[in-house]
């Protein structure tokens, strides 16, 4: 909108106006520093005083020490102009954020990528919905229970190819969590209290212990794309913890972690009710264990409508309409 003001004197002060910004050095014409710096302080500090819907911030190269105090200026001008989303993405060197991000109180969603967490001891975040953290190294368990309470609102929470570093329990307990999304490495245990859950993805976790303390009566949409460490008792839990659901998927990954022949307590768990099961995706071998535990789930799930069973070894889809 800004180079608009160029060919069009009707266009000169509508950027002045606008409720979004997204400023991208890979996409900025010139790859001098010094210019994307004027050009992103030329177009936020010039404005109206209107407040900022969006602030999207992308960085294509390593900043300079003298660079962090206007970086952060950029994003203290935003929190002061009532900014509700704000996404930081950084390809180089981390930087120390200012912590006024996270005493935010227009805040509703926060995207950050490859960056530190070193949360602050004041955090209050009181209307955000949505965390989503993308190959972001987290510091001595800072996420932690502290900081869920500080987020009351919190109903979305994504975490995607994150490093936790000196930390062995990740706990999330958020009262109004709705959507939960984690990808890649987590430590050795995981503990969840989210009681109001509707939709749970786990994908590429090697070996977890999870743990549910709460019932989840919502839960609806199902992804289990993990590697588990084929302790019957903790495997049983876990799919006894989202019988309730409606969608159900089971990777190739999740299935050969579970040997239900000889094994009293997974034979018990498959044979739990899946009541409200309406679509299953099952990713298989076509093993003997595999077929035993797919007959079992579909003879326990009285409102199942359709399966697809999925073969990357015979690069098939087999899909069944009941």
């Amino acid at each position: 909108m800004v180079r608009t003001c160029v060919l069009s004197k009707g266009w000169r002060n509508v950027w002045s106006t606008a409720p979004s910004f997204h400023f991208d050095h890979d996409l900025y014409l010139s790859k001098e520093e010094r210019d994307f710096f004027k050009f992103v302080e030329s177009v936020l500090f010039r404005r109206d005083g209107l407040d900022i819907q969006k602030l999207s911030l992308s960085l294509g190269y390593k900043p300079r020490s003298g660079d962090l105090h206007r970086l952060n200026s950029w994003i203290i001008y935003a929190l002061r102009h009532n900014v509700q989303v704000l996404h930081i993405s950084n390809d180089n060197t981390s930087i120390a954020w200012t912590p006024q991000i996270f005493t935010c109180e227009s805040l509703r969603e926060f995207k950050l990528r490859n960056e530190d967490l070193k949360l602050p001891t004041l955090i209050s975040l009181p209307v955000l919905t949505t965390l989503h953290l993308s190959s972001v190294k987290i510091l001595n368990g800072h996420l932690h229970v502290a900081f869920f309470s500080a987020c009351p609102c919190l109903e979305t929470l994504i975490l995607e190819e994150c490093e936790f570093v000196n930390c062995y329990t990740l706990t999330i307990s958020a009262s109004q969590l709705k959507n939960l999304r984690i990808s890649g490495v987590v430590p050795a245990s995981v503990v969840i209290s989210t009681p109001k859950l509707v939709s749970i993805e786990m994908i590429g976790m090697e070996n977890p212990s999870i743990r549910f303390t709460c019932e989840l009566n919502f839960i609806s949409d199902v992804n289990f794309d993990i590697e588990l460490d084929q302790s019957s008792e903790s495997t049983a839990l876990l799919i006894s913890t989202v019988r309730n659901a409606q969608s159900l998927t089971l990777s190739t990954l999740f299935l050969q972690s579970i040997y239900v022949e000889n094994d009293p307590s997974l034979l018990s768990c498959i044979q739990t009710p899946f009541s409200n099961l309406k679509r299953l995706k099952i990713g298989t071998l076509f093993s003997y264990n595999d077929i035993m535990l797919i007959k079992n789930l579909l003879r326990h799930s009285p409102q199942i409508e359709c399966v697809f069973l999925v073969s990357a070894q015979l690069l098939i889809l087999i899909s069944v309409a009941y």
